[in-house]
């Protein structure tokens, strides 16, 4: 909900009345994808957060900022640029265990699929 940060946030709305049950103010603006029980969010600035979907409460299971691959040695207290870039509009994708994110600029694929031991 809301149009811009700072007054974008996240909200989990009961289906049949419309009730908000929890909110997570001052957020990006976000796209969902719901899988296995999650909640799968790429915010506009290519922040990637995975969610529990749990009608109760917010609960973050993980977060990354994916970064561009720097060859040669790291350079103290400096990041390696996003590897998406702004607008990150497009909702994510996943099909066959692959996680399609896309920036600006390009299009990313991560591999969800387990290692078989």
């Amino acid at each position: 909900s809301g149009r811009n940060p700072p007054d974008a946030e996240l909200r989990c709305i009961e289906w049949g009345t419309g009730k908000v049950r929890w909110t997570v103010p001052n957020r990006v603006r976000t796209s969902l994808l719901a899988v296995d029980g999650h909640l799968v969010c790429l915010g506009e600035y290519g922040g990637l957060e995975l969610i529990k979907a749990n009608p109760d409460k917010y609960e973050r299971v993980a977060e990354v900022t994916l970064r561009e691959t720097i060859a040669g040695p790291a350079i103290d207290g400096l990041a390696a640029p996003p590897l998406l870039r702004s607008p990150c509009w497009s909702a994510p994708i996943l099909s066959h265990g692959l996680l399609y994110l896309r920036g600006n600029d390009r299009l990313v694929c991560l591999e969800l699929i387990p290692n078989k031991k």
